[in-house]
């Protein structure tokens, strides 16, 4: 599901996942099984849900696989948002 002010951006994969508005999916990103918060700017050949393990050390992952994925998560100023 992508909420408005999502643009997708070439040879970028969206699985079974949520993205909510003002996210720009740059070229290359794979997403499967995620949850991304308003206005997270994924860079480049973001992977996201594709390795559990990896996943675990940035984001929050659910008992059942989804990922969740927050500006501050990314490092990204949540202070533009307000």
């Amino acid at each position: 599901m992508l909420f408005y002010g999502v643009h997708v951006h070439g040879h970028a994969l969206i699985e079974d996942s949520i993205v909510l508005p003002k996210v720009p999916v740059r070229r290359d990103c794979q997403l499967k099984k995620c949850i991304i918060d308003r206005g997270c700017h994924l860079p480049d050949g973001s992977q996201i849900g594709n390795d559990p393990v990896a996943d675990h050390k940035r984001f929050h992952v659910t008992a059942s696989g989804i990922t969740l994925v927050t500006r501050r998560m990314l490092g990204q100023d949540v202070s533009l948002l307000r």
